[in-house]
């Protein structure tokens, strides 16, 4: 005759309650990285956007204007005026990240990564409803990013030269590293 060993209800639940456990408790280190690849890849597609609205107002010499939008399906926009007077869509960003990335600023202060003064707005600008890049030069102006924690990109315009340089913000040593 062969004896089988089986489980008592008590031990297979006691099995499960500490799986659970350390389930729930190695969730946040699995998220974290999660949200940080999104709000990275965001970054990522946002320099994209601009490097593309840069050439293209280089090339053709037609203004391009990037606009930033509070709308959680497009939170910004790259556009062109066309030879007869349209404007043409070159790319939007919207719905395939999170919908805490937004315009806004963070809950704590944040120091302009170029000037240090504290940064007030989300998003400020020589031309009042965007940064406009021309075949020479563009609008100055910054614009912030965040996640509505502790992550931050900042893209900051310059007028003379039509460059733009990002920054990303680093919780841990509370400053901005340069992005691109």
């Amino acid at each position: 005759m062969i004896k089988v060993k089986a489980y008592s209800l008590v031990e297979v639940m006691a099995v499960l309650v500490v799986n659970l456990i350390i389930f729930s408790l190695s969730l946040p280190l699995i998220m974290k990285p999660v949200r940080d690849s999104h709000f990275d890849q965001f970054a990522c597609e946002l320099t994209s956007h601009l490097v593309t609205a840069r050439r293209m107002a280089q090339i053709t010499g037609y203004s391009v204007w990037f606009t930033v939008k509070r709308d959680p399906e497009e939170r910004y926009r790259v556009s062109q005026n066309s030879r007869d007077g349209k404007i043409e869509i070159l790319s939007h960003f919207g719905s395939g990240y999170p919908s805490s990335i937004s315009n806004e600023l963070p809950a704590r202060v944040l120091l302009h990564p170029v000037s240090g003064n504290p940064i007030e707005r989300s998003f400020s600008s020589t031309h009042l409803n965007g940064i406009v890049f021309k075949s020479k030069g563009s609008s100055s102006g910054t614009v912030v990013f965040s996640d509505g924690g502790t992550r931050a990109v900042c893209a900051v315009f310059s007028g003379q030269t039509g460059r733009f340089r990002l920054f990303m913000w680093d919780d841990d040593a509370e400053s901005w590293n340069p992005f691109f």
